[in-house]
């Protein structure tokens, strides 16, 4: 059996405020002075907690697919440069891990072929007429859909 030697929490958010690292280390603070009194197995220890934007992981995904570096060598990275948790997970990689590592920004593939997709498909459907006939509403422009006969 593999024993677990090290937790990585993170947080995933939406809510903008937590972007900010002020608010963050705030809840992060918190988080460490609640896990002091926690009986945890021998051997493991509990990293702060990181939060991090939805768009920061968008932003981090393909680099980590691509084996550029790992999640785990970044959030080691984030809490090693930055104990007091005055930076955010996005100010940190910007100003910090990207310049450091010289890490190239990349599209998430997934996300771009999708995107393509749906784009080049929404195009076909007005090359074939799909939507003519433009009618006007009180609630705006409304195209009815072509009916092929």
């Amino acid at each position: 059996m593999r024993k677990v030697r090290c937790v990585w929490p993170v947080v995933v958010f939406l809510e903008p405020i937590l972007g900010f690292g002020l608010a963050s280390g705030l809840l992060v603070d918190r988080f460490v002075h609640r896990i002091r009194n926690l009986v945890s197995q021998a051997d493991t220890s509990i990293r702060p907690v990181v939060f991090l934007d939805v768009e920061d992981i968008e932003i981090i995904v393909q680099n980590i697919r691509d084996g550029d570096f790992t999640f785990v060598d970044c959030l080691r990275e984030k809490l090693g440069h930055d104990e007091t948790n005055f930076l955010s997970f996005h100010d940190f990689y910007w100003g910090q891990f990207v310049p450091e590592h010289k890490v190239e920004f990349k599209r998430n593939r997934i996300i771009a072929d999708e995107y393509r997709e749906l784009s080049e498909a929404a195009m076909a459907r007005f090359k074939t007429g799909e939507y003519s006939k433009c009618v006007h509403t009180e609630f705006g422009a409304v195209f009815k859909r072509f009916q092929p006969k």
